[in-house]
């Protein structure tokens, strides 16, 4: 049983409050933050944490309180430098009304009850003084796959009439697997969910059903979210002005695979160091979450619901876990780019996001192109679903989708043909393509871009000799010679037993150039010019250094960075190709969270700009964090942090660059015009009608 949290003037008996299963907010009647300074390095500086507890309390109340927590009051562990320790004066950057605070600690040896001020001075105080509070936290790291859930780490939240619990670790607190929708009926929309009762949040759902997995691991019943936060509002206050950002994370995968609970975008560090809130979730794939059929019935786009679903229960409910569902900042990479401009598109989602990130999202030539110009009904149906329905059987049944729901989905998702493609249903897109000249709402903030050689994870270095064209055609791609001369195979740049590797560079570029620089460049030209973006909150970025998560590499031989005797796990300043998906590690600053190692001293320096920079984006819209977020958070002075000597401009519309994301960052104009031209993906494309 929880102890009662006792209120000044009461004794613990006389108290009526509530017993909790796992101690709440409420139950210590005050919000409950984790500071810490958190240097993506696995462990933070000092290994000092701490829960700040900022309801004025007595020390005896603030000494019960932190034991309500399994935890005693905080102990700096140096008290020459006990303010950096954990980044205190982040309290009253944060808040200013706080910034001459001072919080109950452990007491001396003496027995002298003790604060600490924001500046890290230490005074002695009457015990009867009312003061908010710092506890220990001295829960451990979570890591890829080694969590640690007992008891005394977990924590409830209550939202609605459903109470969940979760649990904190020395990051965050992490509530996994929350229903946002109830399994509906295959083919069918979902609804959002409004559960009651007790629920457990302490491990993730089962995935979403895909490809090569079973009912151990997947299920149809799988529309779950998960949220880490550092902050938990207390409902017996307002909270408002306090309320984190939010990062809602849509996970990629072409529509047929993937999940939200895939350890390279683990949200505790985005979380703890960016202090937002981030939300992944689980949606239908494949067949089951895409299928259209032209019977006035199958209308496709299931998955895409989900997602707003999802979108919904975040905010209605994103403010009992410390989020404030009014600065929302939806992101996805790859098909969760593609998400996300479908999002930006679709009248259900109108309104509920203020911010963007579509990173590496797939548009223009071949097989990208359904990604950003979405099929009729009819030509899913004739394209996919057909194929579908024969492989099945159930084309000549009496009752073909009858027949599809009774069909094993584990199967279904494994047949030849299978359907993940998003079409104009007329409810979630009643448009061919993301209009991007003629707003329909107000403008949102945009942070986008793409890796230098995305398009090189989707080939292999040819194994034979074959020529450009040989690969492209392969590709499903027919070019004029004038086109590929515009991609010439750089034979110079490798000795002449080299050749197909030379080959395999310019089928790089030409899939990097038609599949994701040149029409994202177009569209965040286009969507700034016409307000669709907002352009004083406009971004754009290249990536130049990356690190492939090696459960994701389909091309390691390309993709890795090169071994060499000084860096045996990889030099990263060597040449290789930056594939698509080699920035989710480093943006979300989980090289260490998933056990792998830092190839160079510059990994974890990097990971703290990147991560810093998208954090920032989520809170304010701008990619650069104020130098006083910087100082009072204690980044300022980091390795590397200080001597950046380059800030990230918005969008130019006259002038346009992007940022070449590398160490150090430079600035770089837009390239590749002559190959874009060629492709007939110019800058100009959407301005001159594409779509």
């Amino acid at each position: 049983m929880v102890p009662r949290r006792l209120v000044s003037g009461l004794t613990a008996c006389a108290i009526l409050s509530p017993v909790f299963a796992a101690p709440s907010p409420e139950s210590v009647g005050s919000d409950v933050s984790i500071l810490l300074h958190n240097d993506l390095r696995g462990t933070p500086s000092g290994g000092n944490a701490a829960l700040v507890l900022s309801t004025l309390q007595t020390h005896q109340e603030a000494v019960y309180n932190c034991a309500a927590l399994g935890e005693i009051l905080w102990q700096p562990s140096n008290s020459s430098n006990a303010s950096s320790e954990i980044g205190l004066s982040y309290l009253g950057y944060a808040d200013p009304s706080t910034e001459d605070s001072e919080y109950w600690i452990q007491e001396s040896t003496i027995g002298n009850c003790r604060a600490i001020g924001q500046d890290g001075i230490i005074h002695e105080l009457d015990c009867s003084t009312q003061l908010p509070a710092l506890c220990s936290n001295s829960a451990g790291l979570t890591v890829a796959n080694a969590s640690d859930t007992a008891s005394q780490w977990q924590t409830s939240v209550t939202t609605g009439n459903l109470t969940l619990t979760g649990y904190r670790d020395k990051h965050s607190f992490r509530f996994l697997g929350i229903r946002y929708a109830a399994q509906p009926e295959r083919f069918t929309y979902c609804s959002l969910y409004s559960g009651s009762g007790n629920a457990s949040a302490l491990e993730f759902s089962p995935r979403c059903i895909q490809s090569a997995c079973n009912a151990t691991t997947c299920s149809e019943d799988c529309l779950f979210l998960n949220i880490w936060t550092p902050y938990l509002p207390n409902k017996d206050e307002s909270q408002s002005s306090k309320l984190k950002p939010v990062l809602f994370w849509i996970h990629g995968g072409a529509f047929i695979e993937g999940y939200g609970d895939d350890s390279t975008v683990d949200g505790g560090n985005m979380a703890s160091r960016g202090d937002v809130v981030v939300v992944s979730i689980n949606y239908r794939l494949s067949t089951l979450g895409f299928l259209a059929l032209a019977n006035n019935q199958t209308n496709g786009n299931y998955g895409l619901g989900d997602q707003v679903t999802a979108l919904d229960w975040v905010r209605k409910n994103i403010a009992s876990f410390g989020g404030d569902p009014e600065k929302i900042t939806i992101a996805g990479q790859s098909a969760g780019a593609a998400s996300v401009r479908a999002l930006i598109a679709s009248p259900k989602a109108q309104g509920k996001f203020r911010g963007a990130i579509p990173m590496s999202g797939p548009l223009g030539v071949g097989p990208f192109s359904v990604y950003g110009v979405y099929y009729t009904i009819e030509e899913s149906d004739s394209l996919l679903g057909q194929g579908v329905l024969n492989d099945t059987k159930c084309a000549n049944a009496t009752d073909a989708v009858k027949c599809l729901r009774e069909y094993d989905p584990y199967k279904l998702v494994e047949l030849s043909e299978v359907a993940s493609s998003l079409v104009v249903d007329g409810t979630y897109l009643t448009s061919p393509s993301l209009n991007l000249t003629s707003p329909s709402g107000p403008p949102i903030s945009y942070l986008g871009g793409f890796l230098r050689d995305d398009g090189a994870e989707f080939f292999s270095v040819p194994a034979v000799n074959v020529t450009l064209s040989d690969i492209i055609a392969a590709f499903g791609v027919t070019l004029p010679n004038a086109t590929l001369a515009a991609f010439p195979i750089p034979y110079s740049s490798y000795p002449s037993n080299a050749s197909n590797w030379a080959v395999f560079n310019a089928t790089s570029r030409f899939a990097t150039d038609g599949g994701f620089r040149c029409l994202n460049l177009a569209t965040a030209l286009s969507g700034a010019r016409h307000s669709v973006f907002d352009p004083e909150s406009t971004f754009i970025y290249a990536f130049n250094r990356s690190y492939m998560p090696p459960a994701h590499d389909d091309n390691p031989a390309a993709c890795t960075a090169p071994a060499t005797p000084a860096r045996p796990n990889g030099d990263p300043r060597a040449e290789y190709f930056k594939c698509h998906g080699g920035e989710l590690l480093l943006v979300f600053g989980n090289i260490a969270f998933n056990n792998l190692p830092f190839r160079d001293e510059l990994d974890v320096v990097f990971e703290r700009y990147l991560l810093d920079r998208w954090a920032a984006f989520v809170r304010t819209g701008d990619v650069e964090p104020a130098a006083a977020f910087l100082q009072a958070r204690g980044f300022a002075a980091e390795q590397g942090e200080k001597d950046v000597g380059f800030t990230w401009q918005k969008l130019d519309l006259e002038n346009p660059s992007f940022a070449r994301l590398e160490w150090p960052p430079a600035s770089q104009p837009f390239d590749e015009a002559l190959q874009c031209e060629a492709l007939a993906s110019g800058l100009d494309y959407y301005e001159n009608g594409g779509v």
